[in-house]
């Protein structure tokens, strides 16, 4: 994510938590012009693991979501995390759940993929078959022929 993305997501938290960006800093002791350039993508980088620690619990969320938010925790260090000494479970279900988000958000737009991968749909209650699934893909071509590739 890069800093605009990941200042949208910190000001997105904030709204839902219905706070300005002075009770922000108040309640995190990170100063209101910061916050203010982090939300507007005027900093070089996401902030330190220090600074994500401070502002956690006032947006309410996790240290390990915002961490994972901001890139300093990547898919090596999924990968690599079980295996070290110093696992962190925490960390590791905010990925996880990142992971299952992502993977969600992209099948829930992409109905081609539903209907490829998705084995458990059904239409009136009867499963549909992979005949079935092909048939409705067929037709999806028909009624939107400027869509086909």
């Amino acid at each position: 994510m890069n800093i605009d993305e990941f200042g949208s997501y910190l000001r997105s938290l904030r709204e839902k938590k219905g706070l300005t960006l002075s009770k922000i800093a108040q309640l995190s002791g990170v100063s209101h012009p910061y916050l203010s350039q982090i939300e507007n993508g005027k900093v070089k980088g996401v902030p330190s693991p220090e600074i994500l620690k401070k502002l956690a619990e006032p947006l309410g969320v996790s240290h390990a979501e915002l961490m994972v938010e901001a890139g300093h925790f990547t898919f090596a260090d999924y990968l690599a995390e079980e295996d070290e000494e110093g696992y962190d479970k925490e960390l590791h279900d905010a990925y996880s759940r990142k992971l299952i988000d992502n993977d969600r958000r992209l099948m829930e737009r992409e109905i081609t993929k539903i209907l490829i991968h998705r084995e458990d749909l059904t239409y009136n209650g009867h499963a549909l078959t992979s005949d079935d699934r092909r048939r409705i893909l067929d037709m999806l071509a028909v009624l939107f022929p400027e869509r086909n590739k």
